[in-house]
């Protein structure tokens, strides 16, 4: 199954969004506005088809995120959520010791640990919005590596919710119809429990009420 959007739309990723896993993953405290940067198209891969192992990295880490499915590019600011068309499931994919290699003063280098081709699942479909009480969904995730629960978390835990995350984005670059937001993840990746992707693991990402997303991660790339 391919991706559920078009290779046009944009890919907007909040991170820093969830306390507890800056705290037991990363040693650090909640900043004080959201954070969020773009994702290249090129690093979706859908249900069922293989999370590449990219040759640069030796840390390969999952993170199950709520992904928001932007269905209009009139934004109201004043109600964001009216904008949302539905729901679906990413596995933000990550490169952690490419995360960390930025230069000293610079920080963390995000393309490298978030743009690599074919890594970062997204689907199984989406559903839609009205399947799910009003507000921001209060979901619950969960992540299993070859059936062992690595990471299991709620989306009421998030710093900042589905609407805030869009009006924060909103105001510094449009969205566009067809757009996806991935919303942060909780707890128990890799870069806390030193648990990375290896591969042949089997990469289950479940939110429930929508469904689960199934990769398994192919033999280390040579390019």
């Amino acid at each position: 199954m391919l991706p559920p959007i078009e290779p046009v739309n944009r890919v907007v990723v909040a991170g820093a969004n969830y306390a507890k896993h800056l705290a037991e993953d990363f040693g650090l405290s909640s900043p004080t506005q959201p954070v969020a940067f773009l994702k290249a198209y090129g690093a979706l891969i859908g249900a069922h088809d293989a999370i590449r192992y990219p040759p640069l990295t030796e840390e390969l880490d999952h993170e199950v995120e709520l992904v928001a499915v932007i269905g209009s590019a009139d934004i109201d600011l004043a109600d964001p959520l009216a904008c949302v068309l539905g729901y679906t499931v990413g596995n933000d994919v990550s490169a952690r010791d490419l995360q960390r290699s930025g230069p000293a003063g610079i920080g963390m280098d995000l393309f490298a640990a978030k743009s690599q081709d074919r890594t970062t699942g997204l689907g199984p479909w989406i559903v839609t919005k009205d399947e799910f009480p009003a507000g921001s969904p209060k979901l619950r995730l969960v992540l299993k590596v070859n059936g062992e629960i690595r990471q299991d978390g709620s989306t009421a835990e998030m710093t900042w919710d589905v609407g805030q995350l869009i009006r924060f984005v909103q105001q510094r670059s449009s969205f566009a119809c067809g757009d996806v937001l991935f919303t942060g993840s909780p707890a128990g990746v890799g870069m806390g429990t030193g648990l990375f992707l290896n591969p042949g693991d089997v990469v289950e990402a479940t939110i429930e009420g929508i469904g689960t997303l199934r990769n398994v991660v192919s033999e280390k790339s040579r390019v």
